[in-house]
């Protein structure tokens, strides 16, 4: 079959679009997370649509004969990455075949789209810059370590950055450690330097590889400085698993010696944790799973932290990291009633500050705990204290800010998100929190720009769709809070707290009886696990029921939950506000009238 398809030009293949200039996939028009080595074959495939892709061509094309991989090994885990994200089978393929033995053939029909993106599209926003920092300082970004083997269910090396990045944020407290989902974004295989600089506005760069060889682990790194691109200290280590922690500690210090010019004042972190090199490496990939924001992921990294403190209860960063989890969980919904998960992070961030007091997690989860239990004083000082052992921990500030809007100190509430976005640029959560920050300020405009910035990050993010849902319907358009409820929904059917909302978005758009039935399947599903009754009384004042919305609303005092502290805040508590017993309410937490 002749190719002929417009050089470099988007190409649609049923629900997607590949844009075979930028390498970006679209799905429904929301952006795919899929770069490196998946997307070029993809990008292969397509340019000559219906004809054999033989193994060899590939190899020819993404492994050069110097490269050391396992092409084999290496080969078949992009293809499966790309199946992945296709939603494609070997078995049933509607888009990649396998010719046995021989290579691959892209089956799908294909055609040309209009080159144009529209403005403020996900490819164009992705790459700006981000807005001028609120403080100033050195930026130091950490990038994903290649693995040298490219195995998709080993996550050592996405989690050896992001530990390095905790590491390196309690080290240097006096420079900006750019957070782990912007940072493991880049790959410096798939972006040139002076673009990861310019996005991240990092001043330094950490890169590396890591593979392994029998039981030894080799890595190298490099400091580059993105000035002038110039390398500043590099060094090589091999170790045995056992040692990879002290790799760690190795590292750390000799970047002090690389930023001690610029950087002469740093502090060294006072607990040196240490475990087995299985329980470090399920504990890395349990730090992977903890910074995705779905049901799925949250049972994935919860599950793999109690493992890991099964197998070695002295280790103080997976009781952290475990109690940082089940924060997310009681947010989120889905797990146990509210007080039982309120004793489980008490006690595992407890057990943390036990064996070190210099966890940044285990003050944060201390902090959100304060908060829900309306213990003010308590909960800000766990937040600053957190802040002040690890400047760049950017879930902190998040937590922080959520504090700062409840006690309607909504000014410092949004100067605090936005330092979040500062460090964690291109993490869709701090984007959501900020957002919310600006929604109870009524700032509905830059809230919708802060949210949909998040889409544009991570497309089909339930907590931004939701948080769209919310600000639409404060403004009164219905439609459209409606609209995003139901994408919430769809992308996200596992995470609870989304068909909530979507209960809600239906019953104050008139569509009365679909709102009732999934009322009734929430209200079923309380029975077995723990869900918002804050949120549950909101479907029943958009059902106008003033006496049930009035039942769980005082339901979820006596549940202690989480939602209840924004009652001042929120504008859709306002239909409480003119009865006698809603002050009453705001007094059991300290609140203003």
């Amino acid at each position: 079959m002749e190719n002929d398809l417009p050089s470099g030009r988007p190409v649609r293949f049923k629900n997607f679009k590949l844009d075979l200039r930028t390498r970006e996939l679209y799905k429904k028009d929301f952006k795919v997370k899929l770069r490196g080595q998946p997307i070029e074959v993809l990008a292969i495939l397509i340019e000559s649509p219906g004809e054999l892709v033989t193994r060899e061509a590939l190899r020819q094309a993404l492994w050069p004969q110097d490269t050391f991989v396992d092409f084999e090994h290496s080969l078949n885990s992009t293809i499966n990455k790309l199946r992945e994200a296709l939603g494609d089978s070997p078995e049933a393929p509607q888009f990649i075949e396998t010719i046995p033995r021989l290579g691959y053939r892209f089956i799908a029909p294909i055609v040309s789209a209009a080159p144009a993106v529209e403005a403020g599209a996900p490819a164009k926003l992705l790459l700006k810059p981000i807005a001028k920092p609120l403080e100033s300082g050195i930026r130091l970004a950490v990038l994903p370590f290649t693995n040298a083997f490219g195995d998709p269910q080993d996550r050592l090396a996405e989690g050896l950055s992001t530990q390095m990045i905790v590491q390196l944020g309690r080290t240097y407290k006096h420079v900006s450690i750019i957070g782990p989902v912007s940072s493991v974004y880049f790959t410096a295989e798939t972006h040139s330097l002076p673009v990861i600089a310019e996005v991240l506005r990092a001043d330094y760069l950490l890169a590396g590889s890591i593979w392994r060889v029998n039981a030894h682990v080799r890595l190298f790194a490099q400091l580059i400085r993105t000035a002038d691109q110039c390398t500043v200290w590099s060094e090589s280590y091999t170790r045995e698993d056992s040692d990879l922690l002290s790799v760690l500690n190795l590292i750390t210090r000799d970047i002090s010696h690389g930023l001690r010019q610029a950087l002469p004042i740093t502090s060294q972190p006072d607990h040196s944790p240490a475990t087995t090199p299985e329980n470090y490496e399920k504990y890395l990939r349990a730090r992977f799973f903890s910074y995705r924001f779905d049901q799925a992921s949250f049972t994935k990294a919860t599950g793999l932290f109690e493992e890991v403190i099964e197998a070695d209860p002295e280790f103080a960063p997976a009781h952290a990291g475990l109690a940082h989890m089940l924060t997310a969980l009681a947010v989120y919904g889905g797990g146990p009633a509210h007080v039982d998960i309120y004793e489980r992070i008490a006690k595992e961030s407890g057990e943390a500050l036990r064996l070190t007091d210099t966890i940044a997690e285990a003050h944060s989860a201390r902090g959100w705990l304060g908060l829900w239990q309306a213990d003010w004083e308590a909960a800000e000082n766990e937040f600053l204290r957190g802040i002040e052992v690890d400047p760049s921990f950017g879930l902190g500030y998040c937590g922080y800010s959520h504090l700062l809007t409840a006690l309607g100190r909504h000014e410092e509430a949004i100067a605090t998100a936005s330092r979040a976005t500062d460090l964690d640029p291109l993490s869709p959560n701090v984007h959501v929190i900020l957002g919310l920050a600006l929604y109870t300020t009524g700032k509905f405009a830059e809230a919708i720009e802060s949210e949909l910035r998040a889409l544009e990050l991570e497309p089909g993010y339930g907590p931004a769709l939701a948080s769209l849902s919310m600000i639409y319907e404060t403004m009164g358009d219905l439609e459209k809070s409606l609209d995003y409820s139901r994408k919430a929904v769809e992308h996200n059917p596992e995470t609870h707290m989304m068909m909530i909302h979507l209960g809600r978005s239906l019953a104050i758009a008139g569509h009365v009886e679909s709102a009732r039935a999934v009322l009734g399947r929430l209200l079923e599903m309380k029975t077995r696990i723990g869900l918002s009754s804050c949120l549950i009384a909101l479907i029943y004042t958009a059902l106008d029921q003033p006496a049930d919305a009035w039942a769980w609303l005082e339901r979820a005092f006596a549940e202690q939950d989480p939602w209840r502290v924004f009652l001042n805040a929120d504008p859709r508590f306002r239909y409480f506000a003119g009865d006698p017993r809603f002050a009453e309410l705001l007094a059991q937490l300290h609140l203003p009238q």
